[in-house]
């Protein structure tokens, strides 16, 4: 009984919230309260009113993450990571690399994807410092898709193979954040500018999850599984 007590006070709690900031508005504008009267009568207006507060409040979940924009991937065939991932500096390269850690070699080389449909990936900025936990959490309460693949990975390396040319990879020495799995475990693979390559390129790592907290200005990749109505595609910036 107690908890259904708690669980009205807070809905009680909520509605109050919600009603004196939208009275005080209308009074401001010249209203009285009666004219809340119509919010019950024009269905509409209420949907608008709900429509609303859904956008804003997605607005501001995971306000450390700051949205950049989205970018459509096309489809690809079975793909093969060991064709593709090699380090390679040469003029002739696809995607110019300059190192693949072990760690990506162990969990990701040898692995085999089934070919996949057009994706359409949504890109953020982190704002602050925050763990992997925090950014999956956000990245589940925007009903974004956490997990892609190598072949999305390796789509949008070939519109920027030399790690030089502007797009929606960062070429400023900061990491593009990919989330992939991996046996039983879940992963961060990663894609930064090697600064400490004479030729340039690209450096390619994994780590589980949980073993980093990100500074800012590091980039997240998450696959776009439902389009809020105020989320556009900007155009691509480094």
């Amino acid at each position: 009984m107690s908890g259904q007590r708690f669980g009205f006070r807070n809905l009680l709690g909520r509605l109050l919230n919600f009603v004196n900031p939208i009275l005080d508005s209308v009074v401001r504008h010249g209203g009285v309260e009666e004219d809340l009267d119509i919010v019950g009568e024009d269905r509409k207006l209420a949907d608008d009113i709900g429509r609303l507060i859904v956008e804003t409040a997605r607005r501001t979940m995971g306000k450390f993450l700051e949205i950049v924009g989205t970018v459509k991937v096309p489809a690809a065939g079975k793909f093969a990571a060991r064709d593709h991932f090699m380090v390679n500096t040469s003029a002739s390269a696809e995607v110019k690399i300059s190192l693949i850690t072990d760690a990506f070699k162990l969990f990701f080389l040898d692995r085999i994807e089934e070919p996949v449909g057009q994706t359409e990936l949504c890109y953020r900025q982190l704002r602050e410092p925050e763990t992997d936990g925090s950014i999956l959490e956000a990245l589940k309460e925007l009903r974004n898709g956490a997990e892609t693949t190598l072949s999305r990975i390796w789509e949008l390396l070939k519109l920027q193979p030399q790690g030089k040319e502007k797009g929606v990879l960062l070429v400023n020495h900061r990491a593009n954040i990919f989330y992939i799995p991996a046996v039983t475990f879940l992963f961060v693979v990663y894609v930064i500018v090697d600064a400490g390559a004479d030729d340039g390129g690209w450096s390619v790592d994994a780590v589980p999850v949980g073993h980093h907290k990100w500074d800012s200005g590091h980039r997240v990749f998450s696959t776009l599984l439902f389009k809020h109505p105020w989320q556009e595609s900007n155009s691509p910036s480094a």
